[in-house]
């Protein structure tokens, strides 16, 4: 897929829109430099161009509502939603050089609202937020990159410390909204997501899918590798894909 005319990607970096696939698999959403800066734009997959969606000018690290009819994103200093159908951005609570967000079946979302604080929740109508996990400033500086598993009440989210980028203690976390739940998955240095049975990341810089139980929380099977041509946005330990929930995996490619 290319660039809307006459604008270029914009999906490394702190202020960057990564491109999403919508759960139902039918549209991407991401940010592209035009002529009046960085936009969130969205394209049908069935269609050869993409459109700006209005109201979203610097907005970054977009993600989907599960019914895939809204678009939640980040603008500092706010967490806001759009209605991709048309209508003006609704502001959902504060948020600073956040680090992304999932959006579940029950109308909750988890987000990273600052790039120095854990995973917080937070009712996608608007309101204050509710910290679920927290930094220590000592193993970890920043928790990011939360993904909702299935069940809507379990999630990935990665533990990293900028004093030590590539720590071994440095990666994928598995837990639960309600806090009882918080353990290590596995060491990587970069995001993590789960699509169709499998948990997808990036390991010596290839994309590997590895046969995950969401209800156990517990590999089942060998990784494989998909793809040695993932994009990795390393200063932000990233991964620059994502997964429909009926199995098209939409990726950047290349360094």
């Amino acid at each position: 897929i290319a660039p809307p005319d006459k604008a270029q990607f914009n999906i490394s970096g702190d202020d960057s829109g990564p491109a999403v696939i919508s759960p139902n698999g039918r549209y991407v959403v991401f940010s592209a430099n035009g002529s009046n800066g960085p936009q969130l734009y969205l394209r049908a997959l069935d269609s050869v161009s993409s459109q700006p969606l209005p109201g979203t000018e610097g907005g970054g690290f977009p993600f989907w509502s599960p019914d895939s009819r809204s678009v939640g994103f980040f603008t500092n200093p706010k967490l806001k939603r759009i209605d991709i159908g048309g209508g003006n951005p609704i502001t959902i609570c504060d948020a600073s050089m956040a680090r992304g967000g999932s959006w579940n079946q029950d109308g909750t979302i988890i987000a990273a609202l600052s790039f120095t604080a854990g995973i917080s929740r937070i009712v996608a109508s608007g309101g204050a937020p509710t910290a679920i996990t927290r930094i220590d400033n000592v193993t970890y500086s920043s928790h990011r990159w939360p993904f909702f598993l299935p069940d809507g009440k379990h999630f990935l989210y990665n533990a990293v410390n900028h004093d030590a980028p590539n720590s071994p203690e440095t990666g994928v976390f598995l837990a639960s909204l309600d806090g009882k739940e918080n353990r290590l998955l596995f060491h990587t240095t970069s995001s993590a997501i789960y699509a169709s049975g499998y948990l997808l990341s990036l390991r010596d810089n290839a994309l590997v899918a590895q046969p995950f139980d969401p209800v156990a929380g517990k590999f089942t099977g060998e990784a494989q590798t998909l793809s040695e041509n993932v994009n990795l946005d390393a200063g932000l330990w990233r991964a620059n894909l994502s997964a429909s929930t009926n199995g098209v995996l939409f990726y950047a490619s290349g360094t």
